[in-house]
């Protein structure tokens, strides 16, 4: 894949394009369900590209905004929960430039996803459900609307599960597990 930068005026970044298979694709896209292979390829080609220091003309992070956050989101959505840990661990620690991960909004989002991340490692529904439905209370974007779409899909996924093992089931336990 090959990157691109849309940059404005001011250098603030609007886009990133990144080119998967004949698809261009915008970062962070709309939405993790259009082509969410193509997504999570595109996120870690963004993540192999090094940031512009704050001092730099072109801003920091310039036009990576969210390439984390978006690639977290489309594999949770594909259920790839391991990988997803491996992408949790290389970013923990990102540094900011004050220090204060609180100050990072990129990095609150992708702490947040990871609650739901992490609890979908451990097979957590309720603690699943309840990170994702913080993310979408959160109001932040892109990680509110990925995590609706994430939810949508692992209630898919958890419904999907619990019709192949049992053939009957207590309401209370149905609707833990479908949140």
């Amino acid at each position: 894949p090959s990157i691109g930068y849309w940059i404005s005026k001011n250098r603030a970044p609007l886009a990133t394009l990144a080119e998967h298979a004949g698809t261009m694709i915008v970062l962070p896209p709309p939405s993790i369900l259009i082509d969410p292979e193509a997504i999570v390829d595109a996120c870690e080609e963004a993540e192999l590209t090094p940031r512009p220091t704050p001092t730099s003309s072109e801003g920091k992070g310039c036009g990576l905004q969210f390439a984390e956050v978006t690639g977290l989101a489309a594999l949770l959505h594909l259920g790839e929960y391991v990988h997803a840990r491996h992408l949790w661990r290389r970013h923990r620690h990102t540094a900011t430039p004050d220090g204060d991960p609180d100050s990072d909004p990129e990095f609150q989002q992708l702490s947040m996803l990871w609650s739901a991340g992490r609890a979908m490692l451990s097979r957590d529904r309720p603690a699943t459900y309840a990170a994702l439905d913080a993310c979408v209370a959160s109001g932040m974007q892109p990680v509110a609307r990925y995590a609706a779409e994430v939810r949508s899909t692992y209630r898919t996924r958890c419904a999907r599960e619990m019709e192949a093992s049992h053939s009957r089931m207590a309401t209370e336990s149905c609707r833990l597990g479908l949140g």
